[in-house]
């Protein structure tokens, strides 16, 4: 080469650099730089491989090394520093197995890391017969700068199909929750057990594609009966009850070492008692199960067996034959969507606690556990009182259970939650919401309120109410904003949330209870447990409201009242 002729040229280095970044695939890139070195560098035969170890490119393909072999030309990455040109005859650490292996075909090993990233190796075959053997300075200065070059554009172009991999994976949670949404409202105008099966039947097999499942539901004998087969064989008795003294994980292994056409088995609970279970066998195309496809097995397994259960609590009501029994029945329907226990986390304490006034009401609460840290804590008013508000709820009840499996943003689960309300309940019905996720690690939380009372947040003598949030749901079909709010309780501080029965009960003499009693109540409870905050709260509310007249306590109360209390110890 002329010492006055450099082949470095600012120019050609930048059209280079433009040309890589230009394009976000990785073959294209890494040959465009094997190109660009073996043309400057008079290189007879390069080869490349990304990391770990899939082979990319090879020019020519004659001369490309195994993968076998990438395993030892990875160990370069933790040895030497991003975009080293490193000599193989002169390297002591080659081993001797790849030494003999490629000291005919390459000479040069390239490393390409970017931020500590690994990402690929670039290995340089001889230079031409009549150019002589081995690089000038300059020569490697070239190949470091084209390797720098290369390794951001590939970074960039790793990025861009990340980037491109969570859009899919957003476009198919988006596809899987508008799916959910249809199956829940075809759920909910169905009145038979028939049609229920018929629809969970349709929707299964078509998002699915699989024409190969069974049923199995338990009655009241605590017997799991086999409701559809479609397989062609029957399962013995012994197996079916077993499901329910063993892990679903391991009696999905023992299933299938007896019936290899069952994949998977899907449990179905309905308030942490298991109802029944699905058996999946392959898919019609033969492809493995992916995660959305169990995540919307889980959630249509988990809506049916609701509707199930909301269609068997309904036809008992039916059968009733005088309304005051319809009213009783009501009752225990919605005490059941309620909590039957508390969260017991440390160092905190959990009370909540609803009185109807008509025997059945439209107030509701919940403790959603989503994780070992994570609770979301629910308060909702459905507007209106008797059956008509307690179905409501239950359906508001069967949604929110159903959607905090996917554990997505609060603000996330409220606009599903408003559009399928919106979109299944009258024009002049609403529902006021609170909901607060807590982190019970680092005691924060964050929360909605939906046209709700303002929650009282009490620390020492001081308090804040929690207004932040939203329209009440079902007003609009598209909530226009959201506004989340953020606390952090510290040791002593006090949670009181609860319906407008509270503040607006009235007394004979027509004068509200109001919030400013709530407070003072509050306050000289603070030092006492969650359930004493709450007892002594409802003990002063009878009081202020006592009737002479009334003839039970249970009838005291014009509208609902419904009161949680969370307290960080």
């Amino acid at each position: 080469m002329n010492d006055n002729q450099s082949i470095i040229n600012l120019d050609s280095i930048l059209n280079l650099s433009a040309n890589l970044n230009e394009s976000f695939d990785l073959n294209s890139i890494l040959k465009s730089a094997m190109l660009s070195l073996m043309g400057k560098l008079k290189i007879t035969s390069a080869q490349s491989y990304l990391f770990p170890n899939e082979a990319i490119e090879s020019i020519p393909i004659k001369t490309s090394l195994s993968l076998k072999y990438t395993d030892h030309l990875f160990s370069y990455f933790n040895s030497n520093q991003s975009c080293d040109i490193i000599e193989i005859d002169n390297d002591n650490s080659c081993f001797d197995e790849l030494n003999s292996i490629i000291e005919n075909n390459y000479h040069y090993i390239i490393p390409l890391k970017n931020l500590e990233q690994n990402l690929a190796i670039i290995l340089l075959g001889k230079k031409m017969q009549d150019i002589g053997v081995g690089l000038s300075d300059e020569e490697k200065y070239y190949a470091r700068i084209v390797a720098q070059i290369t390794s951001i554009a590939l970074s960039n172009a790793l990025n861009f199909q990340n980037i491109e991999n969570q859009l899919r994976e957003i476009e198919k949670r988006n596809l899987l929750f508008q799916n959910l949404l249809n199956v829940s409202n075809d759920f909910l105008s169905l009145r038979s057990e028939e049609m229920i099966l018929k629809t969970f039947a349709f929707h299964l097999m078509g998002q699915l594609q699989l024409n190969r499942y069974a049923i199995f539901l338990k009655k009241s004998n605590n017997i799991f009966a086999l409701i559809q087969n479609k397989f062609n064989f029957n399962f013995p008795k012994e197996y079916i009850q077993e499901i329910s003294e063993n892990n679903f994980g391991e009696f999905s292994m023992q299933i299938k070492e007896k019936y290899k056409f069952v994949n998977y088995v899907i449990p179905m609970f309905y308030q942490s008692d298991l109802k029944g279970f699905l058996l999946l066998g392959e898919k019609m195309s033969g492809t493995e199960y992916t995660a959305e496809d169990l995540l919307f097995s889980e959630m249509l397994s988990n809506t049916f067996i609701i509707a199930l259960e909301n269609h068997r609590l309904m036809q008992e009501e039916i059968k009733k034959l005088e309304i005051e029994r319809d009213l009783y029945l009501a009752k225990e329907i919605q005490e059941q969507f309620l909590p039957k226990s508390f969260p017991d986390k440390q160092n905190w304490e959990f009370y909540g606690i609803t009185k109807p006034s008509k025997m059945v009401g439209g107030d509701y609460f919940d403790f959603i556990e989503l994780n070992e840290r994570d609770i979301f804590i629910i308060v909702a008013d459905v507007s209106g009182k008797g059956i008509g508000a307690s179905l409501l709820m239950a359906n508001l009840q069967a949604a929110i259970h159903s959607f905090s499996l996917l554990n997505m943003p609060i603000d996330e689960l409220l606009r599903y939650i408003n559009r399928l309300l919106y979109q299944n309940t009258a024009p002049d019905k609403f529902i006021t919401f609170f909901i607060g996720k807590l982190n019970c690690e680092d005691s924060s939380f964050s929360y909605i309120n939906a046209g709700h009372n303002p929650p009282i947040f009490l620390s020492q003598n001081e308090f804040t109410e929690l207004d932040k949030g939203c329209l009440p749901l079902g007003i609009q079909q598209e909530i226009p904003e959201i506004e989340i709010g953020e606390k952090y309780f510290k040791s002593g501080d006090t949670l009181a949330i609860f319906t407008d029965g509270i503040v607006e009960a009235l007394n004979p003499q027509m004068q509200e209870f109001g919030k400013n009693q709530l407070i003072e109540n509050l306050i000289n409870t603070r030092n006492s447990s969650s359930k004493e905050i709450a007892d002594n709260l409802l003990n002063n509310l009878s009081k202020f409201v006592r009737n002479e007249k009334s003839s039970t306590e249970a009838m005291l109360f014009e509208d609902d009242i419904t009161l949680n209390i969370i307290k960080r110890k």
